[in-house]
C-alpha cells in the first residue's frame, strides 16, 4: 500500500506542476530579415546616394604603442532629425563640402569621386559602456539656427571588435567618398 501511495502522490504532483505551466506563442508571421539583409539594405540606401565610407580605427596603450588597428566598409549615411521631427537633408553634403579635409579627385571602376577624410579621437566614457567597442558614429556638431549647439549623426559604421582599456587613444579615421557630378 506504501508504494501504492508514494506513487500516486508522484503522479498527482507531477500532473499539476504540467498542467499549471502556461504556454506561449510567438507570431513568427512577419518576415525574419538576417543582419546579412539588415546591412545590405544600409549599404545600398548609402550608395543610392553614390557616399562610399571607409572607417580605420587605431587604438594604441597609454605608451603609445599600436594596440589594434580595425577597418571596414560596412558603414552609412544616416537620415538626420532636429529635435523637433524636421529632417537636415542637406547635413551629409555640407560635411562633405566643409569640415572634411582637402579632397581629391579618385577614380575607381571608372567613376570619379570627390575623396575626403576626418579623423576623430573619441573620448573613452562617449564609447561604448563595456569598452569593447564596435559602433562608432560621426557627429556633426554646430549652430542650427533656432535649436542652438547640437550634435547630430551624420554616419555610423561597424568593425570587428575592439577592446578598449583605460589610457588607450582611440583615432578614427573616416575617408569618405562622393561621385562627381
Amino acid at each position: 500500500m506504501m508504494i501504492f501511495t508514494k506513487i500516486l502522490l508522484g503522479t498527482i504532483f507531477t500532473s499539476l506542476i504540467v498542467s499549471s505551466v502556461q504556454y506561449t506563442t510567438a507570431d513568427d508571421s512577419q518576415e525574419q530579415k538576417s543582419y546579412e539583409d539588415f546591412q545590405t539594405e544600409r549599404m545600398v540606401s548609402l550608395e543610392s546616394d553614390g557616399y562610399k565610407v571607409h572607417l580605420q580605427v587605431v587604438v594604441r596603450d597609454s605608451q603609445g604603442q599600436l594596440v589594434n588597428v580595425v577597418e571596414t566598409t560596412h558603414a552609412w549615411k544616416l537620415s538626420v532629425w532636429l529635435p523637433d521631427g524636421k529632417r537636415v537633408p542637406w547635413l551629409t553634403d555640407a560635411i562633405f563640402d566643409y569640415i572634411l579635409s582637402e579632397k581629391e579627385i579618385i577614380t575607381i571602376d571608372n567613376i570619379k569621386y570627390e575623396m575626403g577624410q576626418y579623423i576623430d579621437t573619441p573620448k573613452l566614457s562617449l564609447l561604448a559602456f563595456d569598452k569593447n567597442t564596435t559602433f562608432h558614429i560621426l557627429h556633426f556638431c554646430g549652430d542650427f539656427e533656432g535649436y542652438g549647439n547640437l550634435c547630430l549623426p551624420a554616419f555610423e559604421a561597424l568593425t570587428p571588435q575592439t577592446n578598449i582599456m583605460e589610457g588607450d587613444v582611440v583615432v578614427n579615421q573616416w575617408t569618405i567618398l562622393r561621385p562627381m557630378g
